[in-house]
């Protein structure tokens, strides 16, 4: 069972870079917590790409996919840290967790993976969770699909999760054809070095943040770092739709970090429906 604990520890680490990102990166520009959040890291990781660079890499096979993720991958990052400050996290975590719901369409669309019984199940819990996020007493249910597109926070977040359904089966094309290792080191060095020659283009020294931003910066970067590392380690370990269903409990960890730390105010019902969604979540990836 050492696989649950690495995968555990992993999403601990996702979740700590999501409030990390929330509490000390809130006076910075969103370029400057994307460097934080993927270039930072991913300069960490580049030793390990090298160190894990198989003998004849089908460069040729995976290349095409990763230039389809990498401005998705960017974009998405982009959002998400807008997300992060666009409300409680209990309000905004929890719509990760469409990532695998919209996974299951474009899985179709480009890899034609069909959808199971069960994860059709699974995908009507994430919507029911989402329903019991956004419903009360006070709120007739025919508002409650309204309510989501009121919170900036939530359409951000749920704008991410449809651009990650589209990375995590551009990836999954990719990976197919090299090692897991090296290509989780090498896909985020790459990100790295896209966003700093981007940013250098346009005459943005992003990586001066490293000095003049906050301390606390370099938590967040290597708790981003850990969370790659771990998830690899794991997938040693146990297969993938197992490891994923357990990492996906990340939303909950980040809900209750920001209860706890930040001192946010998440009622019974905001833990229920994210455990709904997770729950859902889960069952998708599993029943994939």
């Amino acid at each position: 069972m050492a696989w649950l604990g690495l995968t555990l520890l992993c999403a601990i680490s996702l979740a700590f870079a999501d409030v990390g990102t929330k509490v000390w990166l809130s006076k910075l520009g969103d370029n400057e917590r994307v460097f934080i959040r993927l270039a930072l890291p991913g300069m960490m990781l580049a030793p390990l790409a090298y160190a894990s660079l198989p003998e004849q890499p089908a460069w040729g096979e995976f290349m095409p996919w990763v230039l389809v993720s990498l401005p998705v991958e960017v974009f998405a990052m982009h959002l998400y840290v807008r997300a992060l400050h666009e409300g409680p996290l209990s309000l905004t975590l929890p719509y990760m967790a469409f990532t695998p719901v919209f996974v299951a369409l474009t899985g179709w669309l480009l890899l034609e993976e069909h959808v199971s019984t069960e994860g059709f199940a699974g995908i009507a819990l994430v919507v029911l969770g989402s329903w019991i996020l956004n419903s009360d007493r006070q709120r007739h249910p025919r508002n409650v699909v309204k309510a989501v597109f009121e919170q900036r926070g939530a359409r951000l977040m749920l704008s991410v999760a449809m651009l990650y359904s589209i990375t995590a089966v551009t990836t999954r094309g990719a990976v197919r054809h090299t090692d897991g290792v090296f290509f989780g080191a090498f896909y985020l060095s790459f990100v790295a070095f896209t966003i700093l020659a981007w940013n250098g283009l346009r005459g943005i020294a992003v990586w001066r943040v490293m000095w003049r931003g906050p301390r606390t910066l370099w938590l967040v970067s290597g708790a981003m770092g850990a969370m790659v590392v771990l998830h690899f380690a794991a997938l040693r370990l146990i297969e993938v739709a197992s490891m994923i269903a357990v990492k996906r409990t990340s939303l909950l960890w980040g809900v209750l970090i920001g209860v706890i730390w930040l001192g946010e105010e998440a009622g019974p019902r905001r833990i229920i429906a994210g455990a709904i969604m997770v729950a859902g979540a889960a069952i998708v990836v599993l029943a994939g």
